[in-house]
């Protein structure tokens, strides 16, 4: 889930070149409607994003579907909150700052992928 088109483009091309199914969503709302019908390998959720934020749809996650939780990457481009923090930290959710290296973000989507199907949402 990532709002910047380009961004969100990129990631999936490097993902998919290495054999990976992408689903990319700009907003929270398509992407809490892609969650429930999916269980993701990976999961990158971004703060900022039209609709709903990346913290409203982590929220989601944990009220409806916890076992995704182990599988979340979160992005943030802004300074975040103090309650985001804080649950970032006691869900032990990996946090890349923006900007953020590509190439790190990818090897730590795989990481997390690796021991399921190969499919996750950006």
């Amino acid at each position: 889930m990532e709002e910047y088109r380009d961004l969100r483009t990129l990631v999936s091309f490097i993902l998919s070149s290495q054999g990976f199914e992408v689903t990319g969503v700009g907003d929270g709302e398509t992407g809490i409607e892609e969650l429930a019908k999916t269980d993701f390998d990976a999961i990158v959720l971004t703060q900022e994003t039209p609709l709903k934020t990346g913290h409203a749809v982590l929220d989601w996650i944990t009220a409806n579907r916890p076992h995704l939780l182990s599988r979340v990457l979160f992005t943030i481009g802004s300074p975040s909150t103090p309650a985001l923090d804080m649950e970032l930290a006691k869900l032990q959710i990996p946090v890349f700052a923006k900007p953020f290296s590509v190439h790190a973000l990818a090897q730590r989507i795989k990481s997390v992928a690796e021991d399921k199907n190969g499919h996750f949402a950006a």
